[in-house]
């Protein structure tokens, strides 16, 4: 196996001309951040997917969320965030979770510090718009 300038200048040349590869680091809350490290690190990919989200988790962090009890984003989705960050960069490969739950600014805020303070080369980026908590009220 070479090194990762190897493989990621082998891999970024061969894109555009293969079709994508697209692997899963999550099903539900409770699968840990390894996961996200673990397809990084042993996947040929250019992207990592998660679902962390289910109407039981959702309920439970609005709860919480609204007494200032919880930061309103996945702790296990940071987690893999934050053990992936320097693979992610160096192998250029793309997240798409949901990880971000119902503050996906303020996950999104948290991955871009990190970008910042290590120096990364990634875009952090986030959708907002689906946010029913006044309405709901």
């Amino acid at each position: 196996m070479g090194s990762i300038q190897d493989y990621s200048t082998r891999w970024t040349q061969q894109r555009g001309t293969r079709p994508v590869r697209i692997a899963n680091c999550s099903g539900a809350r409770g699968d840990p951040g390894s996961q996200m490290r673990r397809q990084a690190d042993e996947g040929d990919i250019d992207f990592i997917t998660g679902d962390y989200l289910a109407e039981m988790n959702l309920a439970e962090n609005a709860e919480k969320t609204a007494v200032g009890k919880h930061d309103g984003w996945e702790p296990t989705c940071w987690d893999g965030l934050e053990r992936t960050m320097d693979l992610l960069d160096e192998k250029r490969i793309k997240v798409i979770v949901n990880g971000g739950a119902l503050n996906p600014g303020g996950l999104a805020r948290k991955a871009q510090a990190l970008v910042t303070e290590k120096g990364y080369d990634l875009k952090v980026a986030y959708v907002y718009g689906d946010n029913l908590l006044d309405e709901v009220k």
